[in-house]
């Protein structure tokens, strides 16, 4: 009894427990609104980080050395509307990294941005949010069509890789993202 009275308490100090359904997301691409992004968005993780690291033994027991770290790519799942906002926005972002008609690859400053995850509360506020920095579609997956699924709606899974990521200051609240940050894919998608 006295274990479920502190676990209790201790939920109460740290303000609750995070629920998975309350995020937002936020990718800065011109022409289109981070928050209709944010709000068709079904679900995203936050990214994980694996240390890598390789077996030494100088004579028994092994024992793992640290030698990096692998990110792994991130994954979004977005609502598809009638005009398939979603993906016209990642077909043409995916068109703009390498050409499909000449296979000319883009300028990395071209295509890769910020990708903002934000972890909220009961009452919307930002209690952790992390950056997926130089981050770029990589894959999105097929949209299926079925005459058997008459109440089923269109989803489109998007692969994000990135080249690094760290959490976010939050103890001021989420910030616009710079506007310097609109530069690197606004050829793509004008």
């Amino acid at each position: 009894m006295d274990n479920i009275q502190q676990f209790v308490a201790l939920i109460r100090k740290k303000g609750g427990v995070a629920k998975k359904n309350r995020f937002r997301i936020e990718i800065s691409i011109p022409s289109y609104s981070s928050n209709d992004i944010s709000l068709l968005c079904e679900s995203i993780s936050f990214p994980s980080k694996t240390i890598q690291s390789f077996d030494f033994s100088s004579y028994r027991n092994p024992i793992k050395i640290p030698t990096g770290f692998a990110n792994e790519d991130v994954t979004a799942v977005f609502h598809l509307t009638n005009d398939y906002y979603i993906k016209d926005l990642f077909d043409k972002w995916l068109n703009g990294i390498v050409n499909t008609e000449d296979y000319f690859i883009a300028y990395d400053n071209e295509f890769k941005t910020t990708v903002r995850i934000f972890q909220l509360d009961e009452k919307d506020k930002v209690v952790y949010s992390v950056e997926l920095l130089e981050a770029y579609p990589i894959s999105m997956n097929a949209v299926e069509l079925d005459n058997t699924a008459t109440s089923a709606t269109q989803k489109l899974t998007v692969n994000f890789t990135y080249n690094y990521w760290r959490p976010s200051d939050i103890s001021t609240g989420p910030e616009p993202l710079p506007p310097d940050i609109n530069l690197p894919i606004k050829p793509l998608l004008a």
